[in-house]
């Protein structure tokens, strides 16, 4: 379940080659929806650091600020660099460094988080406010939303947030080329797999087997018991 979970890395996740500002507040208007954080991810090489390449996820940082521990100041300049925060493997392989040049751009680590944070990229990232995106890219175009919803109104947030980005609700999600997740959702079919149903019914099995065991055992020494018994009154009655 909890694997389940965090491959939504929120309550809802909303991915697709591109999504237009139509689709996103279109989403942002559906009933329960609380926060919407935009992401777009990019590929960069650095310079001056020493790892060589890095996956750029420029975000709203201020909205993703809702789902994620994040630093104060991601939108301002620090000492002429642009802040980002990193995965906990690149600040690992920085070491005492906290500067780099990524794509020609300087930068200043000021933050960090888990490799495998539910952002997208699941190692080497760097996470930049969408502010700073003409610095990296010609337009910020997000392919994945990552949304916060009311806990009453999740279980049924998935059709409407289908409808919100245009996918039918009956779409075969391996032809579709945006996909929608809820976390409920997503623990309900990892719940359905094979896999975890074997499971299930191997525990329960084992255990009706174990509950069984216990039983005869306790049938064959009550019965072991009265044999005694009445060996023991036998010799009683001869003395």
């Amino acid at each position: 379940i909890r694997a389940a979970q965090e491959s939504v890395g929120t309550d809802a996740r909303i991915e697709a080659p591109s999504l237009s500002a139509q689709q996103v507040t279109a989403v942002e208007r559906v009933d329960g929806v609380r926060a919407v954080a935009p992401i777009d991810y990019l590929s960069a090489t650095v310079t001056n650091s020493r790892f060589s390449s890095v996956s750029v996820i420029l975000a709203d940082t201020g909205k993703l600020a809702a789902m994620r521990h994040l630093p104060d100041g991601l939108t301002r300049v620090v000492g002429g660099r642009v802040p980002v925060v990193v995965s906990s493997d690149v600040l690992r392989s920085m070491g005492s460094q906290r500067t780099a040049t990524v794509q020609g751009v300087k930068v200043r680590v000021v933050g960090s988080l888990p490799a495998a944070s539910g952002l997208g990229p699941t190692s080497q990232w760097m996470l930049v406010d969408e502010a700073f995106a003409p610095k990296f890219t010609d337009a910020f175009v997000p392919s994945t939303l990552l949304i916060a919803a009311d806990p009453a109104k999740l279980g049924h947030l998935l059709a409407p947030l289908q409808k919100a980005v245009g996918v039918a609700p009956d779409a075969d999600p391996f032809l579709s080329p945006i996909t929608v997740t809820t976390a409920p959702q997503a623990v309900a079919e990892r719940e359905n797999e094979p896999v975890i149903s074997g499971v299930r019914i191997g525990l329960i099995a084992g255990a009706a087997i174990a509950t069984l065991l216990c039983i005869l055992a306790l049938v064959l020494a009550t019965a072991a018991a009265a044999a005694a018994r009445g060996r023991t009154a036998g010799i009683l009655r001869k003395i």
